[in-house]
């Protein structure tokens, strides 16, 4: 009997030095991750200031709105205001699985990704202006520790009826570069005043 305890007892200690080690080595490899994405934040950052001096001036000039923009523009319009006019009922109806999140093929790089961002109900709902970044490492998705301590993008909106957007997420100033591996990105999604990310996977 004693010996069976004294066997059970080294496998359990076997298994804890095993998840021991697992678990430094996460946060070894966490930590390697930060350093490399801080400083390529900080090369980028430099490279750019080479580019443009103090003296530089870049002018943006608003071009005039075309038909088909214009009326893409009233069209929403109406969409607001049958939003406005929906019964409690037909609130009561929008769901989070009719929203979906997707990459746009070709767009993905190591500073950042094109959204598609989908809406299938049939009223309006919200994305917010903020969004995380998780990595997959040994099964598991582990969030990508971020570069700086607090931020906001300022990007977020509304996302009429049967219609998608599809904003252009830079992480450079979140997270940095990110380094090769299996990522998925989850946007801030509002309906009737909660909150729920919804994830789009994608490789770099």
């Amino acid at each position: 009997m004693s010996t069976r305890l004294v066997c059970m007892k080294k496998k359990v200690e076997i298994v804890v030095i095993v998840l021991v080690v697992i678990a430094v080595a996460i946060v070894g490899f966490l930590l390697v991750d930060v350093l490399l994405r801080k400083y390529s934040a900080k090369v980028s950052k430099s490279n750019l200031e080479e580019q443009y001096s103090e003296n530089d001036t870049v002018v943006i000039t608003p071009q005039p709105l075309t038909e088909e923009e214009m009326k893409k523009i009233e069209e929403g319009e109406k969409k607001r205001e049958a939003d406005r006019q929906a019964s409690k009922e037909e609130w009561e109806q929008m769901r989070f699985d009719k929203v979906s999140v997707s990459i746009k093929e070709g767009s993905v790089t190591k500073n950042g990704a094109t959204l598609m961002i989908t809406n299938n109900n049939e009223l309006s709902c919200g994305h917010g202006d903020n969004f995380r970044i998780q990595r997959k490492i040994l099964g598991l998705w582990i969030p990508v520790i971020p570069i700086v301590m607090s931020w906001s993008i300022g990007e977020g909106g509304i996302i009429l009826s049967k219609t998608s957007v599809t904003p252009i997420r830079d992480w450079t100033q979140i997270y940095g570069a990110l380094q090769n591996g299996k990522y998925r990105l989850g946007e801030e999604i509002y309906i009737n005043g909660e909150k729920q990310y919804i994830y789009a996977e994608f490789s770099i």
